[in-house]
């Protein structure tokens, strides 16, 4: 029997969730905060579609991955690119050999290839051992039409710019509001707002794992060579360059350590809702003295990248883990109707919405 159902949140994964309920036919009403879909956490992160190559410690973290890919294909595959080269590098201070890494991908049934260090191009230092990998992007403008046209297709009402901030029972029902204004009533709530997941939860009397925050960024950088090149330093002092968009030449740049910006806050602050009034303020300094310079290490021709923009904002990760590696996303029945979804990689956002649907 179709309900009424919101789903707060417009990222890939609320917005995905509400193109596979509409499909079973029930009333969705999709509510973003933002101008747009998929301009948040979507958007601003390193747009890497995960296989499982990037966690050889962690099996069941693979077998999540692999099977998020398979159905982000399936689902979205006009915006999935793997039209560049990708490599893998161990990093010479990691405690994983060329052999852990090989036994792993063998394992694993992860395509491999071993290439010479001194082959690649450009040229990577302080690594031991390069490995060609096939893993992909997503660009994400893509999947934002591609998103529209399907909540379009199957009837679901999206409103933009639109921010949920409190919610109340009224018997069996929810009612969301605006301020003062009553936005509607639902039979149902499924909360994907990612970093602002806990601030409806705990006004509907439940608890929450005490989630951490960290503020990222992901520097955009014209690169100085002429190929579209994924390069990713693993197990170690993480640094990965990444293919952005539909550009020929734009990259994006990230390191572990210099891309958090601030980390281990137990409680969102309002001003890094907007990146005007975040904690990066100097966008071009951090570039120039903190995340190139360590990029460099491993890439030498980074010291001749030009930045162009930048992609920041807030991070949300579960209590006591140093990632969302092991739970790439986590979904909560907190009581009849209300729902919340925390993810991890946008990857696994078909898989998410199956699950979800599930319960309706």
């Amino acid at each position: 029997m179709p309900i009424r159902i919101a789903i707060i949140g417009g990222g890939a994964y609320g917005a995905t969730a509400a193109m596979r309920l509409g499909r079973l036919g029930h009333n969705v009403t999709l509510f973003e905060q933002k101008g747009r879909l998929v301009d948040g956490a979507t958007f601003n992160n390193q747009n890497r579609l995960h296989r499982g190559y990037h966690y050889p410690l962690e099996p069941s973290t693979v077998e999540q991955c692999r099977r998020g890919f398979q159905r982000f294909q399936e689902e979205f595959g006009d915006c999935v690119d793997q039209n560049f080269s990708n490599a893998y590098f161990i990093a010479s201070t990691s405690a994983l050999t060329e052999h852990d890494f090989i036994d792993f991908c063998s394992q694993m049934r992860l395509p491999w290839r071993q290439v010479p260090l001194t082959t690649h191009q450009p040229r990577v230092e302080n690594a031991s051992a390069a490995f060609m990998v096939e893993e992909a992007v997503y660009d994400a403008q893509t999947l934002r039409k591609l998103l529209i046209a399907r909540l379009d297709d199957v009837g679901v009402r999206v409103l933009v710019g639109h921010n949920v901030d409190r919610i109340a029972r009224r018997g069996t029902s929810f009612v969301l509001f605006s301020g003062v204004e009553q936005l509607d009533q639902f039979d149902a709530v499924i909360n994907c707002s990612y970093a602002d997941i806990a601030r409806l939860t705990v006004q509907l009397g439940h608890d929450l794992p005490a989630l951490r925050y960290e503020y990222t960024a992901v520097a955009i950088i014209e690169v100085p060579w002429e190929t579209r090149t994924g390069i990713t330093i693993v197990l170690g002092p993480y640094t990965t360059i990444l293919p952005f968009g539909s550009s020929p030449t734009q990259h994006l740049l990230y390191h572990v350590e210099s891309s958090r910006i601030v980390s281990d806050l137990v409680r969102l602050p309002e001003d890094w809702r907007k990146a005007e009034t975040g904690p990066l303020q100097d966008p071009l300094t951090w570039f120039r003295h903190e995340l190139m310079p360590r990029c460099a290490d491993f890439v030498p021709d980074l010291r001749r990248a030009v930045p162009v923009g930048y992609l920041q904002g807030p991070r949300v990760l579960p209590p006591k883990t140093t990632s969302l590696d092991s739970r790439v996303f986590d979904i909560k029945v907190h009581e009849p109707g209300y729902l919340t979804v925390l993810s991890g990689k946008v990857g696994n956002c078909v898989e998410a919405a199956d699950a979800v649907a599930s319960h309706f």
